[in-house]
């Protein structure tokens, strides 16, 4: 697991049966043994958070579905969170 460092993450999505497209996140953030914000800080400050901004394709009605893909460190090793549904 990280314990300091950079980390930055992706996105799949899709509507409908069409393939997952892929999302990067539109920041990276600092982690750390000594970073540690309370969770409603990080909810309310973009750069305590990661943030994605969907395309205008992605929000239209209808089902979405949205996973998070990675968690990338650049120059690390990518973390993929455990897939309920076995995808990864």
């Amino acid at each position: 697991m990280l314990h300091e460092g950079v980390l930055t993450g992706e996105l799949e999505w899709r509507h409908g049966p069409g393939g997952m497209s892929y999302l990067p996140a539109m920041n990276r953030i600092e982690v750390g043994t000594a970073l540690r914000p309370s969770l409603q800080a990080q909810r309310h400050d973009v750069k305590l958070s990661l943030n994605f901004r969907l395309p205008a394709e992605a929000v239209r009605a209808g089902p979405l579905e949205l996973v998070l893909h990675r968690l990338i460190v650049p120059g690390g090793v990518d973390l993929r969170p455990a897939s309920p549904n076995g995808r990864n």
